[in-house]
């Protein structure tokens, strides 16, 4: 039994620590990934001083991780009679969870990368009217630059809004969505100027 025992926490702990990995990828701290895989692999109710325990991790790492998962709505607090504590469950729906990092994070930052681009290329334009005949030229390809790389930041900004807008990930749902995108005007004009 020992055995056993030893070689499912290596499992298990190797799933952390991989959990963990994905989630420092993305820019996350690794104990966020961490503490959600334990809760996740659980498949039960957590106290913290339980996650603690499993992680090896102090109380205040553990206490700071569990805030930020619940901010992102990746776990939540619940209770069962007759235990006096919190206990936390994860939410088991990874497309849920990705999608809504995905709609706070790089939606927003390709919402704000499309309007500056916008607005660099609008700029470009306007001094390259204003400019002498040799500078027109060189401001007038930067400008023609820049608007491709709004196009395109345009264009990830649509692919990514459907993508997210999907209720479920269907393979299906996704090579809708992609023919949709390369069917687009502006996905075919993207690179050809």
């Amino acid at each position: 039994m020992k055995v056993i025992e030893r070689r499912r926490e290596e499992a298990e702990l190797s799933v952390l620590e991989l959990v963990g990995e994905i989630i420092e990828f993305w820019g996350f701290r690794k104990i966020l990934g961490q503490v959600w895989a334990a809760l996740y692999l659980a498949g039960g109710p957590l106290a913290a001083s339980q996650l603690q325990h499993r992680l090896h991790s102090s109380a205040g790492s553990i206490s700071l991780a569990l805030g930020d998962l619940k901010r992102w709505g990746v776990v939540t607090q619940t209770w069962q009679p007759g235990y006096r504590g919190i206990l936390y469950i994860p939410e088991t729906n990874v497309w849920k969870m990705v999608s809504r990092v995905v709609r706070e994070r790089e939606l927003n930052l390709l919402g704000s990368a499309t309007e500056r681009l916008e607005a660099s290329a609008k700029a470009l334009r306007a001094l390259a009217r204003d400019a002498q005949l040799e500078q027109k030229l060189e401001l007038a390809g930067i400008a023609q630059r820049v608007e491709k790389l709004h196009r395109l930041s345009g264009f990830a900004l649509g692919v990514l809004k459907a993508t997210i807008g999907l209720r479920r990930v269907e393979p299906a749902a996704i090579l809708k969505v992609a023919n949709l995108a390369a069917r687009s005007e502006s996905s075919l004009r993207l690179w050809d100027r």
